[in-house]
């Protein structure tokens, strides 16, 4: 099995190395950076700077590989729309055309929950309605249908997951900022916050991207 990931310097990408490199030895691991790359070993290292440009050719890279992992994009920074809409879909449909260009089994995106939009106390599902709310959450739901425009008729399988809240060691975003708050031992007004959230680990998130990436019943399926 040979598995290219993108966003390998990521939270959730260092994340993914690690459980591979514990608990998969049977997948050799390719990582596509746009600098320098410190992490787990892999077989293979590939810098592309312009890695988020929508003209990228990606077959040459792919080859070889049987399955990607997209994980790369803006997420827990300030961003202009066009940059945002640049690195979260032009990327993904230029990326998902070499998978299928380069007769890859399998492409994994991992979008976001956002793309349902605000959602208080209702049960969140696959068949739920794409309404997203913020830019970033428009940007996954247009980079879901750019991949699956580019994947069109061939014989990539492609694999949509929208996890929630992702959460582990150092995590970037709010959730790093709340941790960071709440070490600092200022007292915080939690007994007056109602509000749910849904959390993935970081962890059990990685086992699902593998699961997504070599399971044989989950092709086409968000």
């Amino acid at each position: 099995m040979r598995l290219l990931v993108t966003g390998a310097t990521g939270f959730i990408g260092r994340e993914l190395l690690s459980v591979i490199s514990t608990e998969h030895p049977e997948i050799e691991v390719s990582v596509v950076v746009r600098s320098g790359y410190s992490g787990p070993q892999v077989a293979k290292v590939l810098q592309r700077p312009d890695m988020f440009a929508a003209e990228v050719d990606w077959r040459r890279d792919l080859a070889g590989h049987n399955a990607v992992i997209h994980l790369a994009g803006v997420a827990h920074r300030q961003a202009t729309p066009a940059e945002i809409s640049a690195v979260n879909v032009d990327s993904v449909s230029a990326l998902s055309l070499g998978a299928k260009d380069a007769g890859i089994d399998r492409f994994v995106f991992v979008s976001s929950i956002a793309v349902h939009g605000s959602r208080a106390h209702s049960v969140i599902s696959e068949k739920s309605a794409i309404a997203p709310t913020t830019e970033y959450g428009a940007a996954k739901a247009a980079a879901e249908v750019a991949m699956w425009d580019s994947l069109g008729s061939g014989s990539t399988e492609g694999v949509v997951l929208r996890p929630p809240l992702v959460y582990g060691a150092n995590p970037p975003g709010n959730l790093g900022v709340l941790l960071r708050a709440v070490r600092s031992g200022i007292p915080l007004p939690f007994r007056s916050v109602s509000n749910q959230r849904s959390l993935i680990g970081a962890t059990n998130l990685s086992r699902m991207l593998i699961g997504a990436a070599t399971c044989p019943d989950v092709g086409g399926e968000s």
